[in-house]
């Protein structure tokens, strides 16, 4: 009961539109109980469009790859037990734009100075064919599963 009055006091925690507007900035590291005691608000392709901290998908988290190019870090993360990914852009100041894509799902584009992407549908351990891009001063870098990389 405690945890349905705390949800319902985050704006936009139920995932579906109104609260705060995207995006939110990153959160600071957790410190304290286990977030992965925590259980996630969505599964697949319910997670499309959602924040991955905000749905308790960050528990599980594995990175899947990293680049570093021009002072800023690219990372793609998946959850294994949302069965979702997301990409993420360290510091986001600088950036104009942030991506992640996945088979059967499309592409999705977030705005100049966003930290981290809304979630897509990825199963399976690997998120085999999701890929996270960043434009940081007209440069594309992109990163995806096993930190294969690739920039213009």
């Amino acid at each position: 009961m405690c945890a349905l009055a705390l949800l319902a006091a985050v704006p936009g925690s139920a995932g579906g539109g109104g609260g705060a507007e995207w995006p939110w900035p990153l959160p600071p590291p957790a410190s304290g109980p286990s977030a992965a005691a925590t259980p996630a608000g969505c599964r697949g392709e319910r997670c499309a469009g959602r924040d991955p901290e905000r749905e308790g998908c960050t528990a599980d988290a594995r990175r899947l790859g990293r680049h570093d190019r021009q002072g800023h870090r690219v990372q793609l993360f998946h959850s294994p037990r949302c069965h979702a990914a997301w990409g993420e852009v360290d510091p986001p100041h600088g950036t104009d734009g942030l991506s992640v894509s996945a088979p059967d799902f499309g592409l999705r584009r977030e705005p100049a100075g966003a930290a981290r992407t809304r979630m897509v549908p990825a199963v399976g351990s690997h998120a085999t064919g999701v890929q996270v891009c960043a434009l940081v001063d007209g440069r594309q870098t992109c990163v995806a599963a096993h930190d294969r990389t690739w920039s213009d």
